[in-house]
Order: structure tokens, then sequence, then C-alpha cells
């Protein structure tokens, strides 16, 4: 890309550095380097959306009151979230075929939705803390 923008490549190069990076993007070979333990940290509950929400905003998200982000997998959507520390969790919704994953710092409600499934961060408990 630096190429690109100082003008080494012509068109044709532009077109394939752009098609290489559409492929890393669209096979989730961009998330190779992720540790698989970042989904771990998370507690999954399939069939629940959440209600009450309050919203964590992100850019660019395709919510300009909150943080909606078209994720390649649950893992991916971790990793967001964890580079966010007011998010608390997330949820991930089917939408032609993109998977859309909404972050928030809470949220008030669990509601039944076969779309969806919310993933909650796991909290760890001090040394030395009876539970």
């Amino acid at each position: 890309m630096n190429s690109t923008g100082e003008m080494k490549g012509d068109v044709d190069d532009t077109l394939e550095a752009f098609e290489d990076v559409l492929h890393l993007y669209m096979s989730g070979m961009h998330l190779d380097n992720m540790p698989p333990s970042l989904i771990r940290d998370y507690a999954v509950m399939r069939g629940i959306s959440t209600s009450g929400n309050m919203e964590s905003r992100c850019w660019p998200s395709y919510n300009h009151q909150g943080c909606v982000l078209s994720v390649h997998s649950a893992k991916e959507a971790a990793f967001i979230s964890n580079s966010h520390p007011q998010c608390t969790s997330f949820s991930q919704r089917t939408w032609t075929g993109l998977l859309l994953a909404s972050f928030r710092s809470g949220f008030r409600y669990l509601d039944p939705d076969v779309n969806s499934e919310v993933y909650l961060k796991k909290t760890k408990a001090s040394p030395g803390t009876t539970v």
C-alpha cells in the first residue's frame, strides 16, 4: 500500500495488491497470528440478544451511536473487544452473509433471538479471593 501512495506502481500493481488484501480478509488469514485463547475469555449464550444496551463507541462503526463492525469470526470480535477496556460483551448476528458484531459496555436484559449470540467477558478473581 505504501508503494501505491508513493506512486511506485501502476494500476495493475495496485489492483493486485488490493486483491491480495481482500483475499486475506475474506479467508480469515489475517487472524492467523492472533492467540486462540482470546475467545476463551468469553462465555457464549446462543439464541440470545441484549436490550437496554450501554453501547461502546468506535470508528468506523455501522452505527453512529454505538460500535457495530463486520467481523470474520468470534475470534476477531474478541480481539476487538479486548482492545477496548470499557467493552464487557459483544453479540453477533448474521446479516446477508456478513457477521456483524455489536460491542457494548453493558446491557439490562437478555432476549430470545435465534439469529444472535452474546459473548460475555469472564471476570477473573483476584488472587486470594474466596468465591
